[in-house]
């Protein structure tokens, strides 16, 4: 029986997502100064393995992947200011929902799984239970009074949460499997650093002191690199 691997990258990246969460609710750093530092920490952690395993030549490979990070530069800090407000907890509650919608979406890009799926009925109806099932048991932790003011400032993170996971199946598809994790973190940080670089000198949405202080550099690292690795499994 072959082990599965899936699983283990599955279960991998569900557990570091919520540890860095639960780093951003205890340390209350501003949202900017996160996403930027996050993304700082990303670059560093993956830094070596991108330039050891090489980079992708194919075009398409950067094309997704700046669409994605186009996409994560607004959903990140919107994120990371939502944590300290309503906590982790209900952030992980409230973002399940994007599971379902990203599943279905997908078979607009993949009509053979589609038709695999058509094909098996019964396993069809056990995976789609699940999915439903999971979203329902995740809103109903602890009896989570899930708000809606955690609605209106995650909703960008949910609209982000169905399309992330899109564009990164369609990154796997263009590059080989030795290359393509490290060289998407690596490069999707990059240049998400440069466009906040860029927005921080035109709007100057933080005072630098907060921008550059060292709770933030310290938090920020230790989270890029927990997220660098889940975003890679």
């Amino acid at each position: 029986m072959e082990f599965p691997l899936w699983a283990v990258f599955g279960l991998t990246s569900a557990s570091l997502s919520a540890i860095f969460m639960l780093i951003q609710e205890r340390l209350k750093v501003n949202g900017f100064a996160m996403a930027f530092w996050n993304k700082v920490g990303c670059a560093l952690f993956t830094m070596p393995a991108a330039f050891y395993f090489g980079f992708p030549d194919n075009g398409m490979f950067y094309a997704i992947m700046f669409a994605a990070a186009l996409l994560w530069v607004v959903s990140d800090v919107y994120f990371f200011e939502a944590i300290p407000k309503v906590g982790a907890g209900t952030v992980s509650r409230v973002l399940p929902v994007s599971i379902i919608l990203s599943f279905f979406l997908w078979f607009l890009f993949d009509h053979a799984l589609l038709q695999k799926y058509l094909s098996e009925p019964v396993k069809s109806v056990g995976v789609i239970a699940t999915l439903f099932a999971s979203v329902y048991f995740a809103t109903r932790l602890r009896h989570c009074a899930v708000s809606w003011r955690a609605i209106r400032l995650l909703w960008f993170v949910i609209v982000a949460s169905v399309a992330g996971p899109i564009l990164m199946k369609l990154i796997t598809q263009q590059s080989p499997v030795s290359q393509g994790p490290c060289a998407f973190v690596f490069c999707e940080a990059l240049f998400m650093v440069a466009c906040w670089v860029l927005w921080y000198f035109i709007r100057k949405p933080v005072p630098r002191e907060v921008l550059f202080s060292k709770e933030a550099a310290k938090g920020g690292i230790l989270v890029g690199a927990i997220s660098g690795l889940m975003v890679a499994s």
